[in-house]
């Protein structure tokens, strides 16, 4: 061997001046973990998911803000509709422009997810827990929150722009 020459061989790592005992995995490999049941990690990943969630509350106050604001937006454009031929024409680009709201909901959800994809991905390759439960506890954390995000926003309008559920002018 020369000098500065890194040499391996089955149980022993030669780097330059220093020996390092290494002990191998079987001839199978390392050992494979066995996967949670579905239950035991959507709890397990939800648990994690929520305290996550609240550790950053600005970023709460940010997703409901951005709704919210353009729920305001909308309100000043559209403010009290009147009850005449161009209200209903207004009235319809009220709810054409609304529509936008999905939009903004996806960029909501995909504030959060690059940071608990990055875990996914490290923990789904060690075989722990399965893409359906990782899945469902997104979506379990995720859906109240655009639910009560679009409620606020629903409550909004129809109170600054005078939208009925009745038919009748």
């Amino acid at each position: 061997r020369g000098e500065g020459e890194d040499v391996s061989d089955n149980h022993h790592v030669v780097m330059g001046n220093s020996s390092i005992a290494v002990e191998w995995p079987g001839p199978m490999g390392p050992k494979p973990v066995d996967m949670m049941p579905l239950l035991t990690a959507f709890v397990i990943l939800f648990r994690r998911s929520s305290l996550n969630f609240f550790r950053q509350p600005i970023m709460i106050l940010a997703r409901f803000m951005q709704i919210l604001s353009f729920g305001i937006i909308m309100s000043i454009f559209f403010w009290q509709i009147p009850k005449t031929q161009v209200g209903i024409v207004n009235m319809m680009n009220l709810l054409w422009e609304t529509q936008a709201l999905v939009f903004v909901g996806m960029l909501n959800c995909t504030a959060l997810f690059p940071s608990q994809r990055d875990v996914y991905h490290r923990e789904r390759s060690d075989g722990r827990y399965s893409t359906l439960a990782f899945f469902l506890s997104y979506c379990a954390l995720e859906i109240p929150f655009g639910f009560l995000c679009s409620m606020a926003y629903a409550l909004m309008i129809t109170f600054t722009t005078r939208l009925e559920a009745s038919l009748t002018a």
